[in-house]
């Protein structure tokens, strides 16, 4: 589901996963931290179906900042290194907006997708993710980026991840062309 079919699922996936996180309590375990990660991407598509003014108006990049805080502080390996890569993507791709997401930080999130990578390869979203920031944010690192996305590139995909991993490799096939054309 698109569009206005798709937009009662996101409802209902922050609302599950939001008593899921209260469900896991303070437990400190694995439970939670996987609680925290998956509010954290509810949260996510949530503002990216409903957009800026709602995501805003809701505070939707402060609630998925913090459950993916809470998650990487419990488990920063989960998911292959999921946490990570949510709070380097945050960082790296939502707009800074002084009464809203000010506290955004491109070179966190450089940081935190660069222990990402160091933590676990075998989601290629994570060096994708990385190569993207480094393209955006740092400019100078533009070789490094370039290399990130000739490995993903040259990556076949998990059989158990193919369709996810599939779209990740096509689109680093993608910017590796773009590169070179300019």
């Amino acid at each position: 589901a698109d569009g206005p079919e798709a937009r009662p699922l996101f409802d209902r996936a922050v609302e599950v996963t939001e008593a899921a996180v209260a469900a896991s309590g303070k437990t400190g375990g694995r439970e939670e931290a996987q609680a925290h990660f998956w509010a954290a991407i509810a949260w996510g598509v949530w503002g990216m179906d409903h957009g800026y003014l709602a995501s805003g108006l809701r505070g939707v990049a402060g609630r998925i900042r913090a459950h993916a805080e809470r998650a990487a502080l419990l488990d920063e390996s989960f998911a292959d290194a999921g946490p990570q890569r949510l709070l380097g993507r945050l960082h790296t791709v939502t707009p800074r907006l002084p009464l809203f997401t000010g506290w955004i930080d491109p070179a966190e999130g450089i940081r935190r997708l660069e222990r990402a990578v160091a933590i676990s390869t075998a989601d290629p979203r994570n060096e994708l993710f990385l190569a993207e920031a480094l393209l955006r944010h740092a400019p100078q690192r533009r070789l490094e980026a370039r290399e990130l996305l000739a490995r993903v590139a040259a990556r076949t995909p998990a059989p158990a991840e193919a369709v996810e991993q599939s779209e990740t490799i096509a689109a680093a096939k993608r910017q590796l062309a773009e590169l070179q054309e300019n």
